[in-house]
């Protein structure tokens, strides 16, 4: 499932996942509506896109989906502003975060850790595997959130 502040967003890369051979039960906009769709569907992985991780309860949907459906993985698309946005997805139980200017590989990467379990912790919120990640882009402030800027 794929849920963004911007529809086009999410129904851009709903696309792109499905012609890449991936199910995808749902796109949808806003993100402030997207708990309910969630819980109600039960996906594996919930792609959830926002362009200001930093804004005050911008992550409470991620809070409802981890508590009523503990099984799906919430995969964080979003810039790297700060380090505190960062923090707040995993905060909320996010299971990754990806920059969303990052290929569509690396979204897959990260949506096949987040569902075996795997996915990055808040100490290493990089979503990509270290052997593939491209540390010339971190900037102190990336990395004092333990993210590498992927």
């Amino acid at each position: 499932m794929v849920v963004d502040d911007h529809r086009l967003l999410a129904e851009a890369l709903a696309s792109a996942l499905k012609l890449r051979g991936h199910r995808v039960l749902a796109a949808a906009a806003p993100t402030a509506g997207s708990a309910e769709l969630v819980v109600s569907r039960a996906p594996e992985v919930c792609l959830f896109g926002t362009a200001s991780p930093a804004a005050p309860g911008v992550f409470d949907p991620i809070v409802r989906i981890v508590q009523e459906r503990p099984q799906v993985a919430v995969v964080v698309l979003g810039p790297v502003p700060s380090p505190r946005g960062i923090a707040a997805a995993f905060a909320a139980g996010a299971a990754g975060y990806v920059r969303h200017d990052e290929r569509i590989e690396g979204v897959e990467r990260a949506m096949l850790k987040a569902r075996a379990g795997r996915a990055p912790s808040p100490r290493s919120s990089c979503a990509v595997p270290s052997r593939s990640c491209s540390t010339r882009r971190s900037s102190p402030t990336t990395r004092a959130a333990g993210c590498c800027g992927c």
